[in-house]
């Protein structure tokens, strides 16, 4: 399922040709089923709603508030250094051999994965997005930028164009969703 902007995860499935290490305490599969993994990528925030557990090293630990405000809390700080977060999660679960997966028919486990965690990433303007910017300004057109990126992101990213061509962003205004959505 690859990655887009309304669902913000990107997924994949993987059959496992060795046995799942620790912590993973899945039944032998019976014959004409194997092990498959389901492996996850996205927003954090999207990625760790979709999680019940915490792997840390071999230990399978519930998620609870503490974590998800700790995670919340790294990914703001991250964010507002101007890189971007990404989440991984997975779970291991047991299929027919044969089967061929299908997003939409409901046999992928999309809940009750374990979280492996997050990292950031520099993911820095193009290097022609500035001039072209700084052209359009020059020129009087007002430009508008539509992102689906995170809020925090977005800003860091008006400030390093602005910063690169000594422009003000006084006239900036950011519309993220729950504005827009009225939530």
């Amino acid at each position: 399922m690859p990655f887009n902007s309304v669902r913000r995860f990107q997924l994949i499935v993987a059959r496992c040709l060795a046995e799942p290490q620790p912590p993973c305490d899945l039944p032998p599969p019976a014959d004409g089923q194997c092990v498959f993994a389901v492996m996850i990528k996205g927003a954090p925030e999207v990625v760790l709603r979709k999680c019940k557990y915490i792997q840390i090293n071999e230990e399978l630990l519930d998620v609870n508030e503490e974590l998800v405000s700790d995670c919340q809390a790294a990914w703001e700080h991250y964010g507002n250094e101007g890189r971007r977060v990404i989440g991984f999660a997975w779970k291991h679960f047991i299929a027919a051999t044969d089967t061929r997966f299908n997003v939409y028919d409901g046999e992928l486990p999309q809940s009750e994965l374990v979280f492996l965690g997050m990292a950031a990433i520099m993911d820095p303007p193009r290097d022609d997005a500035a001039m072209a910017i700084k052209q359009c300004k020059d020129a009087g057109v007002k430009v508008y930028m539509i992102t689906g990126t995170s809020f925090l992101l977005f800003i860091s990213f008006v400030i390093t164009v602005a910063h690169i061509f000594a422009f003000s962003v006084l006239h900036c205004i950011a519309l993220h969703g729950k504005i827009i959505n009225g939530k």
